[in-house]
């Protein structure tokens, strides 16, 4: 169906896409792979403890904030409301990612069918549930990522469904100075997503799951306003930390 690099390759011969959203679509899932493989997870994410899940977290943070900076489109966005965007885009995708990787069945950190370039290291579910802290945290969590993992591995939704998260307005408007070019990019994705969907399984694709993973973005953000009330502590030594400029506020604020 000419998508390139997704595991996914299961598709519909009559509802194959146009030259344009082909096109759109391989460049997101390879720019996708090439920001996560560029800033690889330093020695600190290894060793299965609570310490080393704060650490992936904090790097899934910074390719999140680079991806979303390589997008164009997120250009079209002024320089503050990137910054508004970026806080609740990437605290959003921070559990789609979750969702890709998640093995449901071993309860473990990376299930071992997902792509190289964006499996994160090995974590435990004993180390998942300590690092949560509290157990409504783990379930809310856990529960989340059995009910969208499987739509979730493809790298196409992923993908897609990241911006679709990146562009939104909920919870913010106060902050957000142009609303409408940040609604209308949330609609390209939104309709771009459905016509991925329908291309790889029909009137199912754009009936069900379409608004089965627009539930599932406003679940991530309930998720992350619960997480924001456990604390992350990354126990990497600063000077190690490199962070682009442009998202710096925006870390510090996650990591405080």
């Amino acid at each position: 169906g000419g998508v390139m690099g997704t595991t996914v390759k299961c598709y519909i011969v009559d509802n194959l896409l146009d030259p344009e959203d082909l096109l759109l679509i391989n460049n997101l899932i390879a720019l996708q792979d090439a920001v996560f493989q560029s800033i690889p997870y330093p020695k600190y994410c290894f060793g299965d403890t609570v310490d080393s899940i704060a650490n992936i977290f904090v790097y899934i943070c910074k390719k999140m904030g680079t991806f979303y900076h390589r997008v164009e489109d997120f250009h079209l966005v002024c320089k503050d409301d990137q910054m508004t965007l970026l806080r609740t885009g990437i605290s959003m995708a921070i559990y789609l990612h979750g969702a890709y990787c998640f093995d449901i069945e071993k309860t473990v950190f990376p299930r071992s069918t997902c792509k190289e370039s964006l499996k994160v290291p090995p974590v435990s579910s004993e180390t998942l549930r300590n690092f949560t802290g509290f157990p409504d945290a783990y379930k809310l969590v856990t529960d989340f990522y059995v009910t969208y993992g499987p739509d979730l591995e493809d790298e196409g939704v992923l993908v897609m469904l990241s911006l679709v998260a990146v562009f939104e307005v909920n919870g913010c408007h106060d902050q957000i100075t142009d609303t409408k070019i940040i609604c209308d990019l949330r609609e390209k994705y939104i309709k771009l997503l459905g016509r991925y969907l329908n291309f790889r399984y029909g009137s199912v694709g754009t009936e069900v799951t379409l608004p089965k993973l627009l539930i599932g973005l406003d679940v991530t953000r309930k998720i992350a306003e619960f997480h924001s009330k456990v604390n992350i502590k990354p126990t990497i030594p600063a000077n190690e930390f490199f962070i682009p400029s442009t998202s710096t506020s925006f870390t510090t604020q996650m990591v405080a």
